[in-house]
């Protein structure tokens, strides 16, 4: 049985309830859109790291550690982020 025909055998035992809820907006994510996304970006959830990555990469940088607030360069300097904190 191919994922088609699964899908229409839960919709036909009576799942379309069930189905629509959880591929819909009604499926509520614990921790929301942004749980488990290590970006600090996402919902401006941690604005001092969110200001840091920003700073990092305008200047052409990869950040890598939120805690010292170093920038890698491409040309293999450092530099540290103070994020405006």
């Amino acid at each position: 049985m191919n994922w088609r025909q699964r899908i229409t055998q839960i919709l036909l035992a009576g799942g379309t309830i069930a189905t629509a809820a959880a591929c819909g907006e009604a499926a509520k994510i614990p921790g929301g859109v942004c749980n488990a996304n290590p970006d600090p970006c996402c919902n401006n959830q941690a604005p001092v790291a969110c200001r840091q990555l920003t700073e990092c990469r305008d200047g052409g940088g990869t950040f890598v550690d939120y805690d010292s607030g170093i920038c890698h360069l491409p040309d293999g300097g450092t530099f540290v982020v103070d994020g405006g904190s």
